[in-house]
């Protein structure tokens, strides 16, 4: 098919042929192509420009930012093609050069659509960068579609149309944003509690269960509130985590202590004792196997206290000790204070068990 000069019929049909009758400006982007392709430059030449523009509209997104415009640019770039394979260089030159003109208007089309919706792109760059696009993705492509038909509306210049129901979409995007932050920060705690309650932590630990929950219900009620707010959420968060791991850690100890009632209370009691032991071998102690579990926890608090003080004094008179020998000592002796609170607080629980 040949191009001749645009009249009504020809115009129909170039526009049936591009199936975006429905574009007010096909009509200029269509005679700007024209009135170009009578340049001097060869079909080669400007095949070669829109190859180039293709790229460009690559680079600009415009499949997202015009798609309209950007199916349009690559129909007539492929047609352009096919017409310099069968030597039809006017031809080749008017598609090409419509190409161009497609990318052209695609790219004026971005910059309208930034500014129009500019509230639900900054969700959706959100949303991007909290992978809901691989965590929720049947979701995130639905809310996509959604935005497209709302840039599609903007090609066809409906700007009021597309501010009006970017609203739905803004709320929409914000539910999933929430899903996606509880996600990203409480999806170890949900693997801890499944863990937990595995373990049948709601009845053998119902206070202790009662408390996780409710703050784990907390967090996610600021997270709902404050989607925004990360350092707060990601603190919020921490301690979710903290609190699921301890109810975690107590439903083992409280499964290993019910089972050692049963048939194996020596085994369990001998196993408390090489603990404590542990520690005090570690501060170069005698042995203290003859006291309580009670006595041994306050002993092994006071040595650890000691071993702090005894870091602290050495360090104020000026004592010479690498920076990473000191780190050391810190670090031990905040793991050995760790654990003998951990002790302390089992032994009390086993006693009131008992």
């Amino acid at each position: 098919m040949r191009f001749f000069k645009l009249s009504s019929v020809s115009f129909a049909l170039i526009l049936s042929l591009s199936g975006c009758s429905s574009l007010p400006d096909e009509k200029s982007i269509y005679s700007r192509a024209e009135q170009a392709s009578p340049a001097k430059s060869s079909a080669n030449d400007a095949l070669q420009g829109a190859k180039l523009n293709i790229r460009k509209a690559e680079s600009e997104n415009l499949s997202f930012y015009a798609p309209t415009y950007y199916v349009n640019a690559i129909s007539s770039f492929e047609k352009a093609k096919t017409l310099y394979a069968e030597n039809n260089n006017s031809d080749t030159k008017l598609n090409a050069y419509l190409s161009t003109e497609y990318v052209n208007a695609g790219i004026r089309n971005k910059k309208v659509t930034k500014d129009t919706l500019k509230k639900s792109l900054n969700s959706r760059g959100i949303l991007t960068r909290l992978s809901a696009q691989k965590h929720f993705p049947e979701k995130f492509s639905t809310l996509q579609e959604k935005q497209i038909d709302l840039i599609k509306l903007i090609e066809q210049r409906d700007i009021n149309g597309a501010k009006k129901s970017e609203k739905d979409l803004i709320k929409e995007m914000r539910a999933l944003e929430v899903k996606a932050i509880d996600y990203t920060f409480l999806s170890k705690t949900h693997i801890m509690l499944k863990q937990a309650n595995e373990l049948n932590a709601q009845a053998l630990l119902p206070k202790t269960y009662q408390s996780t929950i409710n703050n784990l219900a907390d967090t996610q009620q600021f997270i709902r509130q404050n989607p925004r707010q990360k350092l707060r959420i990601e603190e919020l968060a921490g301690k979710s985590l903290f609190q699921a791991e301890r109810l975690y850690s107590l439903a083992r100890y409280a499964t290993r202590l019910r089972v050692a009632q049963e048939n194996q209370l020596e085994q369990f009691v001998l196993k408390q004792e090489e603990q404590f032991a542990r520690i005090n071998e570690a501060l170069k102690q005698p042995s203290m196997t003859n006291l309580s579990f009670n006595d041994q926890s306050l002993v092994l608090k006071e040595n650890a206290e000691s071993a702090l003080e005894d870091i602290q004094s050495y360090q104020s008179k000026g004592g010479k000790v690498s920076k990473a020998q000191l780190d050391k000592w810190k670090r031990k002796t905040v793991l050995l204070q760790a654990e003998v609170r951990r002790l302390q607080k089992a032994l009390k629980k086993s006693q009131a068990q008992d």
